[in-house]
């Protein structure tokens, strides 16, 4: 399972590094430059190493000139639920 964003556009500020603080903990993600030959980049972060639950992600883009807003969200890692209502029918 890897986190991923939408490349940056050609003509916007891009980040030299992504900071990504999963449950508390910082780390640091180089940019994916996008297999697509136009040079643009993207966040590209594998996370299958995390426990089964809850995740809180946020993730702020940086360059040498500052950083970016914070994107958040939260996902559930884990096997899903059984089947309900297994039947047949006509």
């Amino acid at each position: 399972m890897k986190i991923v964003s939408d490349a940056y556009d050609l003509n916007v500020p891009k980040p030299d590094v992504f900071e990504v603080t999963i449950n508390g903990v910082v780390t640091e993600s180089t940019p994916e430059v996008v297999p697509d030959g136009t040079g643009r980049v993207r966040l590209n972060m594998e996370v299958d190493s995390l426990a089964d639950g809850v995740n809180n992600v946020s993730v702020v883009g940086r360059n040498q000139w500052g950083d970016s807003a914070a994107a958040n969200f939260e996902f559930v890692k884990g096997a899903p639920a059984a089947p309900v209502n297994i039947h047949l029918e006509k």
